[in-house]
C-alpha cells in the first residue's frame, strides 16, 4: 500500500527567494459508496533565501522524502509537477547544471531507502496542494511541518 507524495518549488524571481514545499497523503482507501480517496497525512515547506527554481523542486523532493522515510513509509509514489526533476531522478535526462548534481544525487540516494517507489510527471492543476505551499513558505520565510 503505497503512501502518495507530491512536491513543488517556487522561486520568484527566478533565481531569487524561494520555497519547497511537500504534501503526503495515505494509501488509497474505499469509502461505503465503493469511492476511492487518499488522505492528507503531513505536509511541510521551507524557506530557502536564493535559488533557482530547479534547486527549489529539488529541495522540495528531498524534504518530502526525509519527512517520509521519517514517519515509517516503505512504499511511496511520487508526484511532481517539474518535468526536469522527474526526468533527471528517472535518470531519462542528464544533469547538466553543476549546481544540481548532487541534488539530484540525494533525491536518488532517498528513493532506493524505500522498499517501492515510482516518480512520475503531473501537470500543475494536479499538484495544487504542493504548489500552495511552496509559495506560502516565500511568504512565511521559515520551515514548517505539519501533521494533518
Amino acid at each position: 500500500m503505497s503512501y502518495l507524495l507530491q512536491f513543488d518549488g517556487a522561486s520568484e524571481p527566478n533565481p531569487g527567494p524561494s520555497g519547497s514545499a511537500y504534501v503526503i497523503f495515505s494509501p488509497v482507501q474505499t469509502d461505503e459508496n465503493g469511492d476511492q480517496f487518499r488522505n492528507l497525512i503531513q505536509e511541510g515547506f521551507t524557506y530557502i533565501p536564493h535559488a533557482t527554481n530547479n534547486e527549489a523542486e529539488y529541495n522540495a523532493l528531498i524534504l518530502g522524502l526525509t519527512k517520509a522515510l521519517e514517519l515509517g513509509i516503505s512504499e511511496i509514489e511520487v508526484e511532481g509537477d517539474s518535468n526536469l526533476v522527474v526526468q533527471q531522478v528517472q535518470g531519462n535526462w542528464k544533469v547538466k547544471v553543476p549546481k544540481l548534481v548532487p541534488l539530484q544525487s540525494k533525491a536518488n540516494k532517498l528513493l532506493w531507502k524505500f522498499k517501492k517507489w515510482s516518480v512520475k510527471h503531473v501537470y500543475r492543476e494536479d499538484n495544487v496542494d504542493a504548489d500552495r505551499l511552496s509559495k506560502e513558505a516565500l511568504v512565511m520565510k521559515r520551515e514548517e511541518h505539519r501533521n494533518v
